[in-house]
């Protein structure tokens, strides 16, 4: 179907294609691919998220971990080793942190009480090696305390302050490092290291940003600093707005991230999307789709 949370037909998946020609190359989904969901979230491609993140969440609760990868045409893993991935739950964190629907509470815990239920072990959490068996390995990836445990401890912290102010300040690396969205850090590493001229001017602004638009250089204005050390952080994000009525175009920087609420209405933000807070993101009968495609439960009979 053309939209994945209503009418007929199948639900949407993405998959492996030749990048030559288009066409499926593989019958298998990956675990990596579930972090595609936190993606389209930061786009604002809510409903699309919600219906990428429903498939994997189906896969988690055939199995009760992910496996590597999932044979969508078998519905059986073609790699059965799950080696504790973050990418799963950094969605639904992200996805809650979205819409804070309690659906993605739930889903949390249940990733805990499986975590704790399959893979703790003496002296930490151990890779499972089958996911039909449960069998597990002697090791635990460094992933799991810097991604996984982060993000679920994260998923619970409502009062974090990464959660609430904080992710105006700070995005997240595909690695779950926080970053500081300050201008500086995108300055281009190769500006001055001694193979290019220094600034002309001494009074330039050493956050100044370059910004190619329209073929015009412009740079973050030294007088639009704020004078507040409690605001110089946003001062330096890098999402811009442009004063188009000045003579020399600046720069003024703005916060910019899924909790900010000066967004307007007609722009992508997640904060405006229709969803109530006490209902399914999916329908149930979407949801019941998903889990027969995947094999949860066999197929209604006809």
């Amino acid at each position: 179907r053309a939209n994945c949370k209503e009418g007929v037909g199948l639900h949407p998946m993405y998959v492996n294609v030749n990048m030559h020609t288009g066409a499926v190359s593989t019958t298998w989904i990956d675990s990596l691919q579930a972090s595609f969901s936190a993606v389209q979230v930061l786009r604002g491609d809510i409903n699309e998220a919600i219906c990428m993140h429903a498939l994997y969440y189906s896969i988690w609760r055939k199995f009760g971990v992910l496996p590597e990868r999932f044979n969508w045409h078998v519905n059986m893993p073609d790699v059965n080793f799950y080696p504790l991935r973050p990418e799963f739950v950094e969605a639904t964190y992200f996805l809650f942190q979205a819409t804070k629907n309690p659906f993605y509470l739930h889903v949390g815990r249940d990733i805990i009480e499986n975590l704790n239920y399959y893979t703790k072990v003496e002296c930490g959490y151990a890779t499972v090696h089958d996911v039909n068996d449960k069998t597990l390995e002697d090791r635990m990836e460094s992933f799991f305390l810097s991604e996984t445990c982060k993000y679920l401890y994260l998923l619970f912290d409502e009062d974090n302050y990464l959660n609430k102010q904080g992710a105006n300040d700070y995005i997240f690396t595909t690695e779950a490092h926080i970053i500081p969205l300050m201008s500086k850090l995108r300055k281009k590493v190769w500006e001055n290291d001694g193979f290019s001229s220094p600034p002309s001017s001494t009074n330039e602004n050493l956050f100044s940003l370059p910004v190619n638009y329209e073929t015009k250089t412009i740079v973050l204005n030294k007088k639009k600093k704020q004078k507040s050390a409690k605001n110089s952080l946003e001062t330096q994000v890098v999402d811009v707005n442009l004063d188009e009525s000045a003579t020399q175009k600046s720069l003024t920087a703005v916060p910019n991230m899924i909790i900010n609420n000066t967004r307007k209405l007609n722009e992508s933000s997640c904060r405006f999307q229709p969803i109530e807070r006490h209902t399914l993101p999916l329908s149930a009968a979407l949801l019941f789709q998903l889990d027969e495609m995947v094999g949860v439960h066999s197929s209604r009979s006809p």
